[in-house]
């Protein structure tokens, strides 16, 4: 294998691990600090890789084009947290995030999709067609 696939395969392991190891067991509830029914959240750090970026646009760009109502009415929401900011610390404890994350919140409940996040960075209707499998059930 070429040594830039080995390298991009070992960063979607180690970063799918870092929010998979603290993910929520099935049945288990979670306080949501967002007021929308759906929250979708991308958690980094400040110092983030082109996929990283690719990640978030196209997470937001999907949110945003699948629900333009929803979200105008604050029904389903994005946001971008910087978990390098001490004022997410709150929201990252609550929601067991220590790394970065793309989850889906709602109903007290985390849908983490992290590891397809980072799969489709370069794939965004893929990326907007997972979010939508798990979004449309929730609304």
């Amino acid at each position: 294998m070429k040594p830039i696939t080995i390298f991009s395969l070992f960063f979607l392991l180690l970063v799918g691990a870092a929010c998979h190891s603290q993910s929520t067991k099935p049945g288990a509830t979670l306080l949501s600090h967002s007021p929308a029914k759906v929250a979708v959240y991308y958690f980094h750090f400040k110092q983030r890789c082109s996929t990283c970026w690719a990640v978030e646009n196209n997470a937001k760009d999907a949110v945003l084009s699948l629900y333009p109502k929803q979200v105008k009415q604050g029904i389903v929401s994005f946001e971008s947290v910087n978990l390098d900011d001490a004022s997410t610390q709150s929201l990252a404890k609550v929601l067991k995030i220590e790394g970065q994350c793309l989850v889906v919140v709602a109903n007290g409940k985390k849908v983490d999709l992290t590891g397809k996040g980072f799969l489709y960075a370069d794939h965004p209707e893929k990326m907007k067609a997972e979010l939508q499998e798990v979004i449309n059930p929730l609304l």
